[in-house]
């Protein structure tokens, strides 16, 4: 089992341990006076989305909305936009093939940053498919 803030993921080897589990844990949650929206609830699915991860056999990967968000995201004018892309972008990481030879001409233009000026050339656009 994993909590995160208010999202639970419960996993188990087979369906019926999952639905037992489930059962004790909604009991648990009902008697500590704690509800459960029954429209985020996924419940003994082989393959679920949590925290904009899908986890499915073993095998968790970026999901699809999560991926779709991050090349909506426009090039950066300003430093506050260029760190919060850095952070949107560095939480998928994992996913993110060759992702700190990407983001290094980010990060040195921060570093060169003056306010919010960002000196920007053409090799930093390359994260953006520039």
């Amino acid at each position: 089992m994993l909590q995160y803030v208010d999202d639970i993921l419960l996993a188990a080897e087979t369906w019926e341990e999952c639905i037992q589990m489930t059962i004790s844990l909604l009991n648990f949650l009902g008697q500590g006076g704690y509800k459960v929206a029954k429209k985020a609830a996924q419940i003994a699915k082989p393959m679920v989305t949590y925290l904009g991860f899908e986890i499915l056999q073993g095998q968790r990967r970026l999901g699809t909305d999560r991926k779709e968000a991050i090349c909506q995201i426009p090039e950066p004018k300003t430093a506050r936009d260029l760190r919060a892309f850095l952070g949107t972008a560095g939480w998928c990481r994992l996913w993110i093939s060759n992702y700190g030879l990407l983001v290094r001409p980010l990060y040195d233009i921060l570093k060169e940053a003056q306010g919010e000026y960002l000196p920007w050339n053409p090799e930093c656009g390359r994260p953006f498919g520039a």
